[in-house]
């Protein structure tokens, strides 16, 4: 599922709603039941708690980041009087017409090991968020903010805590995906995609584009895209041996590589030759 995980982050548009700090020393702290179309992260500095979430209770202590994720019921409140001193964040994170959170199962509750900076990213997207004169400048900063919470978020789960989520993603999509990633070598008609799951073409292409953001052709050609270009600067494979493994012609790959890169696949490879680690084809 990699080129799945590629596709909605490629797709990927978080948005901030607020951001705030609280403490909440001597605040009776009870939220209602609610099941909101947005996320929640409380970052927790200090104090103790119970949060909620589909029937679930959870204590988080101090240097956890709590994730509140949308459409789920949830409610918080205090249990004693050592209440919750936190960093409050509401946002968005469309993937298309779905929010990667709707897609992804992912943990309520994940200990920050770097809590120092965290601190300084919730610190300053707070800052930013609260000038009474923010420019074009500020409104950037305050995306990069955001995914960068997020991927702190991400970075301190652990992956086997993180999969597609069987409550709110087709299982009949999620296997159709499956099936171009083991495939990812071949041309998949669309046709046979639907079959793989007893669909009409017409209506499997809606499903699919209304679960991945994008048609499955595009959907391919962005997967293909991916590991060519990965063969092409994490490997010696020449064009033309990248091009016969995925049943192509090297002009026609060559075309591609500039077209969405800008140059030829032999500057795209001298200029990432430092790249991290090799690709390894199947």
């Amino acid at each position: 599922m990699n080129g799945f995980y590629k596709n909605i982050i490629s797709k990927l548009n978080p948005s901030l709603i607020s951001c705030a700090y609280y403490d909440l020393t001597g605040v009776p702290w009870d939220n209602k039941l609610n099941k909101l179309n947005h996320n929640i992260l409380y970052f927790i500095l200090d104090g103790e708690g119970q949060i909620n979430v589909s029937s679930k209770n959870y204590y988080p202590e101090k240097n956890t980041l709590v994730l509140l994720p949308c459409n789920q019921y949830h409610f918080a409140r205090s249990i004693n009087d050592h209440h919750y001193k936190k960093f409050t964040c509401y946002f968005y994170s469309k993937v298309g017409e779905y929010d990667i959170f709707d897609i992804l199962t992912t943990p309520v509750c994940v200990n920050i090991r770097n809590t120092d900076e965290l601190k300084c990213v919730f610190g300053e997207l707070c800052r930013i968020w609260h000038k009474n004169d923010r420019n074009i400048a500020d409104e950037i900063k305050i995306k990069q903010l955001l995914i960068e919470i997020i991927c702190i978020y991400f970075q301190n789960c652990d992956e086997e805590e993180i999969s597609v989520s069987k409550d709110k993603f087709n299982s009949g999509i999620e296997r159709v995906l499956k099936y171009i990633d083991e495939n990812i070598y071949e041309t998949t008609d669309v046709k046979v995609l639907a079959e793989l799951i007893n669909y009409h073409p017409n209506y499997f292409q809606r499903l699919f584009k209304k679960t991945t953001g994008v048609t499955p052709a595009k959907y391919i050609s962005n997967i293909r895209l991916q590991r060519m270009t990965d063969m092409l600067i994490y490997t010696d494979m020449s064009v033309s041996q990248i091009a016969k493994k995925f049943k192509c012609d090297s002009k026609s790959l060559s075309a591609t590589i500039k077209k969405n890169y800008g140059v030829p696949p032999s500057v795209l490879r001298e200029n990432n030759k430092h790249g991290s680690e090799p690709y390894k084809s199947k």
